[in-house]
């Protein structure tokens, strides 16, 4: 971490006091000579409260010496000057993930990728790594899992990162690190079989699936989980390890979502309701169980109900075209011309927009 990235500052002195400690605390640095580095940057800083850079070698080579705290402090000062720095702030998330203050940690590092780290793709690699761990742990699987797979699919990763996509995949709120000895394995078959989906090897998934499933099969989130990446290939088999699911836990909010969507797609909507209605219930404030409800509602003939449930989810999430569709049809339906226009008016608008996004996205990759 010491050699990890330069410092973006450079002073001008003429104090030849100054100079001497500051030559001398560099040697020390770059001889590994971390305790007597350290003693001689404080030394310098004395002489010269604006030094930024030494503030950044002190801070580095604390953090090398593992005295993490006083290296969190070193960081967060230099913040103070150096706002617009994301190295900084990086650095002083790295050090609560190690003292384990881990709101702190994620509010800083996400501030730092936010910012930009320059110079650094090593640190830049492991806040976005960091940030993974710490949404995972703190219950967004979904969002953890998806920078899981955006760093695996970019290759070179250490076995960590395996594991780490087991435990989002499972939805278990844990680092790699704080998995019992004993469940390690299950988690390391997850993670698999989530490797094997990015490298779009679906045989090697489907076998590594239902290996998962025939080891694990009362561990709550792997039928779910099977039934995922299913849904993908073979959906007429992803119904069954819902209901699986179901068995083990009645109120998982995925599972019941999946089976209300499959039982949609297969043309039984009065099959699908009761599992929308459920789903509502395990997760009123997402808007998907919302906007399934209000499809299921009305393709089985309820239309007003299924228009308050589409205005909820559009509530909830505005910028999401397929609600608008839906509501345009549902307006149809009910006889309401004019909202069906404007409904469908915006699912264009947002249609097009999404496309445009989407096309500039990848023009710039």
């Amino acid at each position: 971490m010491v050699s990890m990235a330069a410092p973006l500052w450079s002073q001008d002195t003429a104090n030849p006091t100054f100079e001497d400690v500051k030559k001398q605390a560099n040697e020390a640095r770059e001889s590994k000579r971390l305790d007597q580095a350290v003693a001689l940057y404080h030394e310098g800083i004395k002489l010269k409260p604006s030094w930024d850079e030494g503030i950044w070698y002190l801070g580095t080579s604390l953090y090398a010496l593992k005295r993490y705290a006083e290296a969190r402090d070193t960081f967060q000062h230099l913040a103070i000057s150096n706002p617009g720095n994301g190295q900084v702030w990086g650095l002083a998330g790295m050090c609560e993930f190690e003292l384990k203050n881990y709101p702190h940690a994620l509010e800083y590092l996400l501030r730092s990728e936010s910012i930009g780290v320059r110079g650094s793709d090593q640190l830049a690699y492991l806040i976005r790594f960091r940030i993974a761990l710490l949404l995972n742990r703190s219950g967004d699987s979904e969002q953890a899992l998806a920078r899981l797979i955006q760093i695996a699919a970019g290759g070179a990763y250490p076995p960590e990162v395996i594991e780490a996509m087991g435990l989002g995949l499972l939805r278990a709120p844990l680092l790699p690190s704080e998995i019992p000895e004993q469940d390690r394995d299950l988690y390391v078959r997850a993670g698999k079989a989530v490797n094997a989906c990015v490298t779009h090897d679906n045989e090697e998934a489907a076998r590594l699936f239902e290996e998962l499933v025939a080891a694990y099969p009362d561990r709550p989130n792997v039928h779910n989980a099977r039934g995922e990446f299913l849904v993908q290939i073979d959906p007429n088999n992803a119904l069954p390890e819902f209901q699986r699911e179901l068995e083990i836990n009645p109120s998982h909010p995925s599972a019941l979502l999946q089976v209300a969507s499959l039982y949609l797609t297969q043309g039984a909507p009065e099959k699908s309701l009761p599992y929308a209605r459920r789903a509502v219930k395990a997760n009123p404030n997402a808007p998907e169980p919302h906007r399934v409800l209000g499809e299921s509602l009305i393709e089985s003939g309820e239309i007003s109900s299924g228009i308050q449930e589409l205005q909820t989810a559009a509530r909830q999430a505005p910028e999401f075209p397929q609600t608008h569709f839906l509501l345009a049809e549902a307006y149809r339906r009910a006889g309401n011309k004019a909202l069906a226009s404007q409904e469908m008016v915006e699912f264009q608008r947002l249609d097009r927009k999404g496309e445009s996004e989407y096309i500039e996205a990848n023009t710039h990759k």
